[in-house]
């Protein structure tokens, strides 16, 4: 119910100018942070925000900034690769404390500090696990 009341409040955020565009200039206009910003949906009665400022973090490494990154025209500058490349380390779930602990010795694990190398993590799993990612298994 949290997620759905989220997405409604995003969809009156950016109802006007859209969601894509409404993205993209937050992104420009102040790179992670604002993009960040433009993802978080507080509750109104002072309770826990709908989508908070980790879980808005997520959403703008792994779905926003890949999905402009996608919409720019060949040739152009790369800002929203430039932008997925600063952003700092997101929240450390499950796999990437599994992968740092199985491939870091004690000195190395502050070496993954940023959002790209914990994806470098996930993405490590998955190709020694040979999962294959949720939700796409029925294309080739």
């Amino acid at each position: 119910m949290r997620r759905m009341v989220s997405a409604a409040g995003l969809v009156c955020r950016f109802g006007e100018k859209g969601l894509t565009l409404g993205l993209a200039q937050a992104c420009g206009e102040g790179g992670p942070v604002d993009l960040t910003g433009a993802l978080t949906v507080p509750s109104g009665d002072r309770g826990p925000a709908y989508n908070g400022w980790d879980r808005a973090r997520d959403l703008a490494f792994n779905m926003a900034l890949p999905y402009l990154h996608a919409l720019e025209p060949i040739g152009e500058t790369g800002l929203f690769l430039e932008v997925y490349r600063a952003f700092g380390k997101l929240q450390d779930n499950d796999l990437t404390k599994e992968m740092s602990r199985r491939l870091l010795s004690p000195g190395w694990l502050g070496v993954v500090k940023s959002a790209r190398r914990q994806r470098g993590l996930i993405q490590l799993h998955r190709f020694l696990t040979g999962a294959r990612r949720r939700g796409f298994s029925k294309f080739p």
